[in-house]
């Protein structure tokens, strides 16, 4: 079942519904309070909330924070209080900066960096790459409202969604055939075992069924590290 809704979401098949919340009505939990005053101090002011349902796949929150400049918006998450910090281009060029968790992503396009340290530390990375970008891409577009970051879901969908959530499809996929792995060679093992092959037999299966749980693993890991996530990140 993980599978097939992850399918369903990562080539958008079927795109989520969201929905725009007004400001009025989109109370900030109080476990985002410390990162929502610290964009204040930043210079980002609060903007609004979407309300955001994926197929088979429960619903999630987004409150939104814009700068005064208009050229980055700061997105809040439940997830482990993350923070994202978000800007485009007006060639459809995207940039995007996240804490305390994210992708290292680096295409002459779409570019994902994370930082652990500090949201602090995030949203400088984001404004250095900001600039350096601005004679590659021109300057970039203001945002002013929720509806204006929601135009580009669309271009986010078809042109970034996939890569972006490469990391997350590739575990999915990856546990789901270590866990198949894993039930075959063990029921192979006790079939072997109940039809009267000998325990030396049963424990040689038992053995290879878990050399390839192992493998698989660290395969998965470092094909996540050399393809999905390339050097980048500033996250030591």
């Amino acid at each position: 079942m993980a599978v097939v809704q992850t399918l369903l979401n990562f080539y958008s098949w079927v795109p989520p519904v969201i929905k725009e919340v007004p400001l009025e009505d989109a109370p900030l939990p109080t476990v985002l309070n410390n990162n929502a005053n610290l964009l204040v101090t930043l210079g980002f002011q609060p903007s609004g909330m979407t309300y955001t349902k994926y197929f088979m796949q429960g619903t999630a929150n987004s409150w939104y924070y814009i700068h005064k400049s208009g050229e980055v918006f700061a997105e809040l998450l439940m997830y482990r209080s993350s923070v994202i910090f978000n800007t485009w281009y007006s060639d459809d060029a995207y940039l995007t900066t996240s804490y305390p968790v994210g992708n290292n992503i680096e295409t002459a396009n779409f570019q994902a960096h994370f930082a652990k340290q500090s949201l602090e530390t995030a949203y400088q990375d984001h404004l250095t790459t900001l600039d350096r970008w601005r004679a590659i891409h021109g300057q970039p577009v203001k945002f002013a409202s929720v509806s204006d970051m929601l135009a580009y879901e669309p271009v986010y969908r078809r042109r970034y969604h996939i890569r972006n959530m490469s990391r997350i499809t590739l575990t999915t996929f990856g546990f789901t055939l270590i866990w198949f792995v894993m039930g075959v060679g063990l029921g192979w093992s006790g079939l072997l075992y109940l039809t009267g092959y000998s325990t030396e037999i049963f424990l040689r299966a038992c053995i290879f069924a878990a050399v390839v749980v192992v493998a698989g693993f660290i395969g998965m890991k470092l094909l996540q590290n050399t393809l999905i996530s390339p050097p980048g990140a500033i996250d030591s």
